[in-house]
């Protein structure tokens, strides 16, 4: 239990106002002191009975989802024992350094501003409570835990991706995959129309049928229909962890954005060696999430490779340890590892254009 500011002044009242008894001999003062020292008694004493051990802090919405940088609002409703003698105020409400709180009302409902300021999934929130005296002398400070709480805070990278999407420079044109046995093949035959290109006109069939329908060639890119993502995590620890899981959301997002924007379908293996196929925006923001808040694998360097393309390095790596992951394009977050082939790997800072990993990942 602690003495408030208005229950210092209070105290000091009480002593003023005995000194000036003792000063003048008035025997009213200290009558006034005596009275006000034992209505501040009486008031502690009933905080410590009234004052609940425990409280109970419940939300509306357990699990919310927000852009980072954005702000939302996260409703709670605290119940505990309380009545005229006592009052209750809600002092704080925290999820880490990477989440700006605020409390925005107060009382039996009250609702928190939250703003994460990095991508990743932030789990439990805790819940400063004060509760006070009927004078305001005295206060006793609870605090409540919810575990459950799940804040979702999405890279900005899937923010802005519809307004630049646009197929990849490496799956259009004569030979969308930058190399020999890898261009666009012949598919079928139809009427040349306006989505038509004059280069693709049978010109011998038209020569033999100068009356029928002009016909022409459809292409098709022999490109892959899905792609792997594994990400590999080394050590990272502190404010430097939740840096690297920022960018690591970031680099996901524009690499699985760009891919389903080019209508292949991502499968992202996180470290704990789960594969997370993503065929749309929610199943890529989801997947995104769920590794973000996975943790460390402790079976590390052990993931099965087959059928991975491209891998994203967080963290440091000793010596070798990533000579398993072979000649892949790699993006390294924090300090670069050790990659076999220099030429396929690339550092990410956030400002990167990943469009050199993609073009090497689907020309293997």
């Amino acid at each position: 239990m602690r003495l408030t500011e208005r229950g210092r002044d209070y105290l000091l009242g009480i002593l003023l106002l005995e000194a000036a008894g003792l000063a003048t001999g008035a025997s009213l003062f200290a009558a006034l002191a005596l009275a006000l020292a034992f209505a501040s008694l009486v008031s502690m004493v009933l905080l410590g009975l009234l004052a609940p051990r425990s409280l109970n802090v419940s939300v509306l919405d357990d699990h919310i989802r927000l852009f980072k940088r954005q702000e939302g609002r996260l409703e709670f409703s605290l119940q505990g024992k309380r009545d005229s003698w006592t009052s209750l105020e809600v002092e704080s409400v925290a999820s880490g350094e990477s989440v700006e709180t605020s409390v925005l009302s107060d009382g039996e409902h009250f609702v928190a501003r939250v703003k994460p300021t990095k991508a990743g999934r932030f789990v439990g929130f805790k819940v400063d409570v004060r509760l006070g005296d009927a004078i305001g002398l005295f206060s006793v400070r609870r605090q409540v835990v919810l575990d459950r709480v799940v804040l979702d805070s999405l890279p900005i990278s899937l923010l802005g991706r519809e307004a630049t999407r646009r197929p990849l420079p490496v799956v259009i044109g004569e030979s969308p995959a930058g190399q020999p046995g890898k261009g666009q093949e012949f598919y079928g035959i139809e009427v040349y129309g306006e989505q038509s290109e004059s280069r693709d006109i049978l010109w011998k069939r038209a020569a033999y049928s100068p009356h029928g329908p002009l016909l022409a060639r459809v292409r098709e890119a022999n490109s892959p229909e899905s792609i792997g993502i594994l990400v590999v995590q080394g050590e990272m620890g502190g404010v430097r962890r939740a840096d690297c899981i920022d960018l690591q959301c970031e680099a996901l997002g524009l690499l699985g954005g760009t891919l389903l924007a080019s209508r292949l379908e991502v499968v992202i293996i996180g470290p704990d060696g789960v594969g997370r196929p993503a065929r749309n925006d929610t199943d890529l923001a989801d997947a995104i999430m769920e590794i973000s808040g996975a943790g460390e694998s402790p079976a590390r360097g052990k993931v099965r490779t087959a059928g991975l393309e491209i891998v994203v390095a967080v963290g440091d790596f000793s010596e070798g340890e990533l000579s398993h992951l072979g000649r892949r394009p790699a993006i390294f977050i924090g300090t670069r590892g050790n990659h076999p082939m220099d030429r396929y790997a690339m550092d990410f800072t956030g400002d990167e254009d990943l469009s050199e990993i993609l073009g090497l990942a689907l020309a293997r």
